[in-house]
């Protein structure tokens, strides 16, 4: 059986029962040799600069590198420019694998233009993993430099509305990552899922546990809720710290649950 996306929900019980194998993506070098073999079997003279943008622009993919070489083939033109492009959506992780395989522009735009994400959920998986490809520090500062620009022209987007500049953000989440990598060699790694939206989620969750207590004081108190943040919370906090299993007794007056108090310090 094979899949694009084994961590699919979907394929959850199937995974516990078997073996998964990756196919990563092939190296731009052995996609030209395989496409020379090809060539050479076919006694039809294909110049390497052809090939070598046909290796680029498939990130690793050799049954769409093949594809086009049979396309420019049978065409009769080997013109630089004319190579086929496709609709093809793949799963972010595949294209984070096939994005920092290649060090070319070109490839680097139609590899993010293949995301099943959008670009919002790309910035942050590509946050979260680019430190795993650009090893140096001088990549570092510009991979992440190419991030910032892009994540500032996605605000300008928000704030002005001006979808023009949404060209720009691929191509500082494609072409700007891509070429920050000079020195770092391609290397198969894990990626992460970004962890800023469970960071956002949680301190949403705190929040709205905080306001859920401070309504309440409010109202049984007869105060402000400023005012009861000033002053009846954290006394109620202090006390908590010190006698924790009064946590219960304090919920049951304030008529919520006990877990808005979240876990007291003593016991973290």
């Amino acid at each position: 059986m094979t899949a694009n996306d084994p961590n699919s929900p979907r394929l959850k019980d199937l995974r516990k029962n078997s073996l998964v194998l990756i196919f990563s993506p092939l190296e731009p070098s052995d996609v030209m040799g395989v496409l020379r073999r090809i060539a050479d079997s076919q006694e039809v003279l294909v110049k390497d600069e052809i090939l070598e943008e046909i290796a680029d622009r498939s990130a690793g993919d050799l049954r769409a590198a093949i594809s086009d070489l049979e396309v420019i083939l049978k065409g009769g033109s080997l013109l630089e420019g004319e190579l086929p492009s496709r609709d093809i959506k793949r799963n972010v992780k595949e294209v984070l694998r096939r994005l920092f395989m290649t060090t070319d522009s070109v490839a680097a735009r139609r590899i993010v233009s293949e995301a099943d994400v959008d670009y919002e959920s790309l910035l942050l998986w590509l946050e979260q993993n680019v430190h795993l490809h650009l090893r140096s520090t001088k990549e570092l500062d510009l991979g992440f430099e190419a991030l910032s620009l892009g994540d500032l022209n996605l605000g300008r987007i928000m704030r002005k509305q001006n979808w023009k500049l949404l060209s720009y953000v691929y191509d500082f989440l494609s072409a700007g990552v891509a070429t920050s990598r000079q020195e770092s060699p391609f290397r198969h790694v894990d990626y992460a899922e970004p962890t800023w939206p469970l960071l956002v989620w949680q301190g949403n969750r705190k929040r709205e546990k905080k306001t859920q207590i401070l309504t309440k004081l409010a109202k049984f108190t007869g105060v402000s809720v400023r005012r009861g943040a000033r002053t009846h919370q954290d006394t109620i906090e202090r006390i908590l710290e010190k006698e924790p299993q009064l946590k219960e007794a304090f919920a049951s007056w304030l008529e919520i649950k006990s877990i808005a108090f979240g876990r007291s310090r003593s016991a973290r």
